[in-house]
């Protein structure tokens, strides 16, 4: 995998807006509860995985250890603040959003 690894939580509008702009240079795993939203992904050729996010092991399994970047972008603030800090006290990830 290239250097940049992003995963992005949340597959809505703005998530898969950043997904197909990142996927030209990084290589970007999407993440969402939501099997229809990842299913109107539209032109994004990455990796999608289907389940809460919230869940360590999935987040393993999406290569967050190795993961550069992080971005949570679901429709649930509180969701979305969690995983930042689960990002910074388990990971250590460099760029969170």
């Amino acid at each position: 995998m290239k250097n940049s690894n992003t995963i992005i939580v949340g597959a809505g509008r703005l998530g898969g807006t950043i997904a197909r702009s990142l996927n030209k240079t990084a290589n970007v795993i999407v993440i969402d509860r939501n099997a229809s939203k990842i299913d109107r992904l539209g032109e994004y050729s990455g990796f999608v995985e289907k389940g809460e996010a919230t869940d360590r092991a999935l987040l393993e399994k999406c290569g967050v250890r190795n993961c550069y970047r992080f971005i949570a972008v679901t429709d649930d603030d509180n969701t979305n603040i969690f995983l930042a800090d689960l990002c910074t006290h388990f990971y250590q990830i460099v760029d969170k959003v």
